[in-house]
């Protein structure tokens, strides 16, 4: 079973890890919730991108994962909120539920996780989507190729050269788009518009 298809394959907030806790699946709409991009986490321990933390504020997430041990141990957990940290600094309340998905390794695993947001407010799962701004402005299909190249690691330098376009044009279009999302960074700007599917 292919963890990569599987994460794939649902329309909730999901990823997978190897048995080492280290991230092999990344789907778009775990992007659109936390923020962090597939092509930013692949390969990594899944503790180091999400840095979780319970609902008192304690640490959760570390390289010895309860959640990791329990999964491969076929222990069945129950579904449960954590918080998990954007590129941006900001936590995230989710519900989180995993299982352990047989892989061609005959001793191995992954390890699904699938995600639910939490309003914060009312301790619920909101009625719509994952969307956490309203009435966000549309990007123009430039702003928003741009926006994405920035959100996967790219130099504005880089960008110029991909788009064939002058570095100062690039400077221009980030700048709108910050405006456009009331945000003071590019960085903030990838965040808002990933979590909204904005890009």
């Amino acid at each position: 079973m292919d963890p990569l298809e599987l994460v794939k394959t649902t329309a909730d907030a999901a990823f997978a890890t190897d048995k080492k806790g280290q991230i092999v699946a990344w789907n778009a709409a775990v992007e659109r919730l936390l923020g962090h991009t597939a092509a930013g986490v692949m390969g990594r321990h899944c503790s180091d991108v999400l840095c979780g933390i319970d609902v008192f504020g304690n640490p959760y997430c570390s390289r010895n994962c309860v959640l990791l041990e329990s999964a491969l141990r076929r222990v069945p957990l129950r579904r449960f909120e954590l918080r998990f940290k954007t590129p941006c600094g900001e936590y995230v309340p989710v519900t989180i539920s995993t299982m352990r998905v047989p892989n061609s390794d005959p001793q191995g695993a992954n390890i699904m996780h699938m995600m639910h947001p939490v309003d914060a407010e009312t301790g619920a799962a909101p009625c719509s989507g994952n969307s956490v701004e309203d009435n966000l402005p549309a990007l123009t299909a430039r702003e928003a190729q741009v926006l994405r190249l920035v959100s996967e690691g790219h130099t504005i330098a880089e960008i110029a050269q991909q788009l064939r376009l002058g570095a100062t044009t690039i400077r221009t279009h980030l700048r709108n788009v910050r405006a456009k999302l009331a945000v003071r960074s590019t960085l903030e700007a990838a965040c808002v518009a990933l979590r909204n599917g904005l890009i």
